[in-house]
């Protein structure tokens, strides 16, 4: 249902937005449409955050697989960082795949080595990955991040986890351009003068036009 939701309210996106538009006095619809656009971006900057964090999971879970000669660990690391789309559960999950193959092609020891490294990466993930780095990407504070994200599991379970977290940025905006709400959005934003992802996005442009200089 909630995939036919988010299809059904894609095909008739501009219904939505000029609805908005239309709630708004004709001498403040210049603020509403600014707010659409604001929201509009929040899935890039989500999607730029998921994508931040499945690379730095990624990066984590070869290293960890390489100190314990782990075979074909660039591959193992790759599935788990691709898994990481869903949040939380997402490192437990693709951590089953090198699991299974330590103890099949390798060693009991090396199988528990795969377990202390799948729990230790994914308590990173929770309390410093998600909240800072994905939370950061759409503005929210690491404490709502977390708290988002277990009441999204807890009403919609793993499409809860994925979607509750770009909702709740969506929702801030709104409560920004609502009078009367502004200090509910100053409540769950996140105070840091700079946002992780702006941040990240633009050294990787910068790493890209420096190249083209070159070439």
């Amino acid at each position: 249902l909630v995939l036919v939701f988010i299809f059904l309210f894609l095909m008739q996106r501009n219904k939505y937005e000029n609805f908005v538009v239309m709630l708004y006095k004709e001498e403040k619809r210049n603020k509403a449409i600014n707010m659409i656009e604001r929201i509009s971006m929040v899935a890039q900057q989500y999607l730029t955050g998921r994508l931040v964090a499945g690379c730095i999971m990624g990066i984590l879970f070869l290293i960890g697989f390489l100190i314990i000669g782990l075979k074909n660990s660039v591959v193992l690391a790759l599935i788990v960082a691709i898994m990481t789309i869903i949040p939380y559960v997402g490192a437990l999950i693709g951590g089953l795949v090198p699991f299974f193959i330590s103890l099949i092609d390798g060693s009991l020891n090396q199988s528990i080595w795969v377990v202390i490294i799948i729990l230790l990466i994914n308590t990173i993930d929770h309390y410093i990955i998600e909240p800072y780095i994905v939370g950061g990407s759409v503005n929210i504070s690491p404490f709502f991040t977390i708290f988002v994200l277990i009441l999204g599991g807890l009403i919609w379970g793993i499409p809860g986890i994925i979607l509750f977290l770009p909702l709740s940025g969506i929702i801030k905006i709104v409560f920004e351009n609502v009078e009367g709400l502004q200090p509910y959005a100053a409540l769950i934003g996140d105070q840091r003068e700079s946002i992780v992802h702006k941040n990240t996005w633009s050294q990787i442009k910068g790493i890209f036009s420096r190249r083209k200089k070159r070439d």
